[in-house]
């Protein structure tokens, strides 16, 4: 101690009873009665981890500022509400458009361990890359209360949402055969030939594609 006080840096074991201190106090945070008792734990953890000078992955020893922020932003995740694109909730929850995807690994990690593995990544909680959609195009017809939607009348492909694929009654089709398309500017050119071939322009299949498949 009297070393560290003559160089004017902490000593480790400062530095570990701080690091301890920010686990401590974010275990008061309020967050949603549903994740309470696992925040606590959570927290508990961490907090004597860094005690003992043990792994707190994915937070860091170096950068405290850092484990304000995710210790900060972790809750407000917990408590989002109803799905959004990850720009926007970005700027919503970060007041910055790219932070939420910047730092999306080591959150999906955060949530995983916080839940015991029941959520795993931000799109869990309705946060999402992209739209739950499918993007198509060829000769598909689909029935919504009664009625037939022709989407072979359009020119151009169709963008159907996940809900719009889920309330429909039936989904119909004259294509011989359907062909999944990694690359969407491929895509678009195939699109051009009007084949008559179902074209689905998926690389790796999200909701929507795999609902509507």
């Amino acid at each position: 101690a009297a070393l560290f006080a003559v160089l004017g840096e902490p000593s480790p074991a400062k530095e570990r009873a701080e690091l301890a201190g920010q686990f401590a106090g974010a275990a008061k945070t309020e967050v949603p009665e549903r994740w309470r008792q696992c925040w606590t734990n959570y927290m508990s953890r961490l907090e004597q981890s860094a005690a003992q000078g043990e792994s707190i992955a994915p937070f860091t020893r170096d950068d405290l500022r850092l484990n304000d922020e995710l210790l900060a932003l972790l809750p407000r995740l917990l408590a989002w509400d109803g799905e959004s694109l990850i720009r926007f909730a970005s700027c919503v929850l970060c007041r910055n458009s790219k932070r939420l995807g910047e730092l999306s690994n080591s959150i999906s990690r955060m949530l995983s361990d916080l839940s015991d593995g029941e959520i795993y990544s931000l799109e869990m909680l309705g946060i999402l890359d992209t739209p739950r959609s499918v993007l198509l195009h060829g000769p598909v017809r689909i029935c919504r209360q009664g009625q037939w939607i022709d989407l072979s009348v359009l020119s151009g492909p169709v963008r159907l949402s996940e809900e719009d694929i889920a309330q429909a009654e039936r989904v119909d089709t004259t294509a011989s055969r359907c062909l999944a398309v990694e690359n969407e500017t491929t895509f678009h050119e195939l699109v051009k030939l009007r084949s008559g071939v179902l074209l689905i322009c998926t690389s790796f299949p999200g909701s929507g594609t795999r609902a509507f498949l």
